[in-house]
């Protein structure tokens, strides 16, 4: 059929998400599956409504972008400098060792250097925007697995920059690698402070002036315009849009106008998405998919189950819990959004085989399909391996990168609603209390709830007082 116009194309999408979303949500399952779903409903290898514009995916990576500003928004400066450790030292290890392990097995299957490099990179990278609008809908971003998937998400997107500096070396087009690397750190290391400076002696003075307009209208087009331009000077240093963004809202996280900049922001993220998950849909070749479907099968349950496997073994190893490790491991064990920029663009390059990209393709899409399902599964796994009742070594650990938090002494009536509204409001909690049943009721629901005196100095100390920006006392 003729390709349709820009009109018709949104009608389509918005159409496919008012029919595809409710339904799923009616029977539990995560919208994020009900967009899949109707992407491949309309896309190509459906009914064939749509083709994958250019623009409607232009529109899609607007999602990411916006979601990765709300979550900068949620994360003050102190708690990321608290999570370097995770950032820099997790997030590295585990995108360089699950390059090198798939990099080998490609190697292994006949396939050339570049091509083996290309892969170990793309597939090392998880989804961003599945994993980050779970853990949002969710309120888990302040829950310690949470913080610690954050931590190597962000990382992952900072190897996105060296990633594809390195394709046009890879498929000729230059020989000095490291020169080129340089070249792209030194653009990356220029825009960071750009962003940096501009934020803080520019951009909230702006605000300030906008709000003594009293204009909600003026409001809101300010915060698109700081989240759309921070993203689009990152994409011009090489670098993700979504970086951009995520440190545009880390720089206005602790700023007054914090909640009503996320309110703004909230529809777009929200519609924005939607485009990205149906447009990954429609990536989905039911044909292809028919004809190898035991091949991606294959593959799609060895990257989920090998990248998870991994990360568990590498969280063990910097000391996390084996209930976090599981948590953290599973949520990020599918492929990510990157995989098809890079993969895209390897595969235009002829440093991928042409049939090589598209089936794997089909298998980061499912797999990032089945990525709800993932998180059940490491939900209560970790729940079966949490003794009754966290000791101090689990308290340590969970306010071990922990700043600005609230620790709250008595999970009681009261105590339980202080802790609801430090959820609903995102801000990280630690509860103490006694009463070891209330204790494991608390833990079976996921919450930080921890058997501990609060009246003694070195439970509080173990709770990251000093760090606490306040301590609630709910005792009798």
């Amino acid at each position: 059929m003729p390709e349709s116009g820009p009109l018709e194309d949104a009608l389509i999408v918005l159409a496919a998400a008012i029919l595809f979303v409710p339904l799923f949500r009616r029977f539990r399952i995560s919208p994020v599956v009900g967009y899949l779903v109707a992407g491949v409903a309309i896309g190509p290898h459906g009914l064939g409504l749509m083709h994958g514009s250019a623009g409607t995916r232009f529109l899609a990576e607007f999602g990411v972008v916006f979601l990765l500003f709300s979550i900068g928004l949620e994360l003050p400066f102190r708690r990321l400098v608290a999570m370097r450790r995770h950032i820099f030292g997790l997030g590295l290890a585990q995108v360089a060792l699950t390059s090198l392990v798939i990099g080998l097995v490609a190697v292994a299957l006949g396939r050339g250097a570049p091509e083996a490099l290309v892969l170990g990179g793309a597939l090392a990278l998880s989804s961003t925007a599945t994993v980050l609008l779970m853990l949002v809908e969710r309120g888990e971003v302040t829950v310690r697995f949470g913080r610690i998937t954050v931590a190597v998400l962000l990382f992952q997107d900072l190897a996105v920059v060296p990633l594809l500096a390195l394709l046009p070396l890879l498929a000729g087009d230059g020989a000095d690698v490291v020169r080129a690397l340089a070249l792209a750190g030194a653009r990356a290391a220029l825009a960071l402070a750009g962003i940096v400076l501009i934020g803080r002696f520019v951009v909230r003075p702006i605000y300030r002036l906008v709000a003594g307009a009293r204009s909600p209208e003026l409001f809101a087009a300010t915060s698109l315009f700081v989240v759309l331009g921070t993203g689009w000077a990152t994409a011009q240093a090489g670098m993700s849009m979504a970086l951009g963004a995520f440190l545009a809202g880390l720089l206005l996280a602790e700023s007054e106008y914090r909640h009503q900049i996320e309110a703004d922001i909230q529809p777009f993220r929200g519609l924005f998405l939607g485009f990205f998950f149906m447009t990954v849909g429609m990536t989905i070749g039911l044909a292809r998919l028919a004809d190898q479907a035991l091949v991606i099968a294959a593959l799609t349950i060895a990257l989920v189950v090998g990248k998870a496997a991994l990360l568990i073994g590498l969280c063990r190893l910097f000391g996390l819990g084996a209930a976090v490790a599981v948590r953290v491991g599973l949520l990020l064990g599918q492929g990510g959004e990157f995989a098809f920029v890079v993969l895209g663009l390897a595969t235009d390059r002829g440093i991928v085989d042409r049939g090589t990209g598209q089936t794997l393709l089909v298998a980061v899409a499912i797999s990032m399909a089945v990525t709800p399902l993932l998180a059940v599964a490491g939900k209560r796994w970790s729940e079966h391996l949490e003794r009754r009742g966290a000791g101090a070594a689990e308290l340590v650990e969970e306010a071990d990168d922990l700043a600005g938090h609230v620790v709250i002494a008595g999970f009681g009536r009261v105590g339980q609603t202080v802790a609801s509204l430090l959820a609903a409001n995102r801000v990280p909690y630690l509860a103490l209390d006694l009463d070891a049943d209330r204790v494991a009721q608390g833990r079976a629901q996921g919450l930080p709830v921890f058997f501990g005196d609060a009246s003694k100095p070195n439970v509080l100390r173990a709770a990251g007082a000093a760090r606490a920006r306040a301590v609630a006392v709910t005792l009798d």
